[in-house]
């Protein structure tokens, strides 16, 4: 699993991909809860998050039965969240 810029994702046929970001209901479910600035920086927030994980582990397994072969995100190739799932 890799994690790509959804604005600069360019799929290969047949390769899954599942969008990790933020956004309304369904949407958004995979996306970091915590907010750079509002909840800390960058470092604070991806921590905030792998806490939250912990806590709510079944969105990794959920992940994994989706078995997506790249996670879609707007931060890359800035440190993200995304890099937890994978972790």
């Amino acid at each position: 699993m890799r994690v790509a810029n959804i604005r600069k994702y360019i799929p290969i046929p047949g390769e899954k991909s599942l969008y990790v970001g933020r956004g309304k209901g369904e949407r958004g479910k995979y996306g970091n809860p915590f907010v750079i600035g509002l909840d800390g920086d960058r470092g604070l927030v991806i921590w905030k998050f792998e806490q939250y994980l912990l806590q709510n582990f079944h969105l990794v397994t959920e992940i994994e039965a989706l078995n997506p072969e790249v996670l879609l995100c707007f931060c890359h190739p800035q440190p993200r969240h995304a890099e937890i799932y994978i972790k």
